[in-house]
């Protein structure tokens, strides 16, 4: 990737191949551990080449079309879209192997990693500074990898950051769990290189949420999934405040609804809650501090709600109309909720930020990301 954001195939991708070849002729008892080293060397040069064909053929190049409010985006091949992730004016999201990045005001895509077709790639997401994303090796690995959305460059990430596998980015740092006989959460700073344990031990594999100065976690002392059985601990870096906080209501044996803390801003959870012969999961957002606990709006079950620092956006299943869905907003200000669009499909997945939100759909012949912009 050249400073300019273009994909360069130089030899910082090609070399650990050519040296390994060269080794092994003149250095034969060195066979058998760079024979070893080959095959991810292997693996990394064969991803970086299909990065190199999609971006020259430009068959990642999504169809973008501007509607009264967004954008309606489409994967020519007819994949389905993983969930989008906006912040401020940039939409990411992953389509197979590829990874691509839209600025939402132009309408303008890039495609950020092409990895090892068929393989699906770990759900891209985006703050302000950063996308994080990965790229699938030959041998079936994932390598993680950010994109600096000013300067165009990215960079390949420590592996024992294990961050397609549990890995969050909060403005210029990623965080995840790293397993070393004991079970903390790491950080690394994008901006300097720095890394640091936020947590030394006691963190369950389960999904970690971080905002700023603050990182939750399940303790692995408790039940690990996210319905609803375990409490949350919230750490402020800053001060070194913890504070634990209960699960939202509802029932952890209740499959078909699950229930949890699912995102975390400005110093507020959002999560999903339920009750005995209820349609939908609730949608709660709890402020850490105080304990207060506002009830926003029904989710369709098994969709994720999405927040920013104003306003919260759901999935609700149409009542009037079979087959439709609803695009839900509300701002925390306690206003009454609104709706932001109404589709002929099922939503999957819905982002929000900085007055744009992104969605999911999928319809009956194809699957596609529609975007729009929330009234002021």
């Amino acid at each position: 990737m050249r400073d300019d954001g273009a994909f360069d195939t130089d030899a910082a991708l090609y070399d650990p191949v050519l040296m390994t070849s060269v080794a092994m002729s003149r250095l034969p008892g060195l066979r058998t551990l760079l024979a070893a080293l080959l095959v991810p060397a292997i693996g990394a040069a064969f991803g970086a080449a299909a990065f190199a064909y999609e971006y020259a053929q430009q068959a990642w190049r999504p169809e973008t079309t501007r509607t009264a409010t967004g954008w309606r985006i489409v994967e020519p091949g007819g994949r389905a879209p993983s969930a989008p992730s906006v912040a401020g004016d940039k939409l990411v999201w992953t389509w197979g192997p590829n990874t691509i990045l839209m600025d939402l005001t132009n309408g303008k895509t890039r495609l950020l990693g092409a990895g090892t077709p068929p393989s699906q790639v770990m759900p891209a997401t985006i703050s302000e500074s950063y996308a994080l994303f990965s790229e699938s090796e030959l041998d079936g690995s994932q390598t993680a990898y950010v994109y600096d959305v000013s300067s165009g460059k990215r960079q390949r990430l420590p592996a024992g950051l294990h961050v397609p596998d549990s890995g969050v980015l909060s403005g210029e740092t990623v965080l995840s769990i790293v397993d070393r006989g004991v079970t903390g959460i790491h950080a690394y700073d994008l901006a300097t290189g720095a890394k640091s344990v936020v947590v030394d031990d006691g963190v369950a594999w389960a999904p970690i949420l971080a905002d700023g100065a603050l990182v939750a976690w399940h303790p692995r002392s408790s039940t690990t999934s996210w319905t609803g059985a375990s409490v949350l601990l919230v750490k402020d870096t800053a001060s070194g405040k913890l504070t634990t906080v209960p699960p939202p209501p509802g029932d952890p044996n209740d499959s078909a609804t699950p229930t949890g803390w699912v995102a975390l801003r400005d110093g507020k959870l959002l999560g999903l809650g339920s009750a005995p012969g209820q349609a939908g999961a609730t949608v709660l957002v709890r402020d850490i501090e105080t304990g207060a606990t506002l009830n926003v709006g029904t989710a369709e079950p098994g969709t994720l709600p999405s927040m920013d620092s104003r306003t919260v956006a759901w999935i609700e299943r149409d009542a009037g109309l079979f087959g439709a869905t609803r695009i839900v907003s509300s701002r925390l200000d306690g206003s009454q909720p609104f709706e932001i669009a109404k589709v002929n499909g099922a939503v999957s997945a819905v982002s929000v930020d900085s007055g744009w939100v992104a969605w999911t759909t999928h319809g009956i012949a194809k699957s596609w990301i529609e975007t729009a912009r929330l009234p002021e």
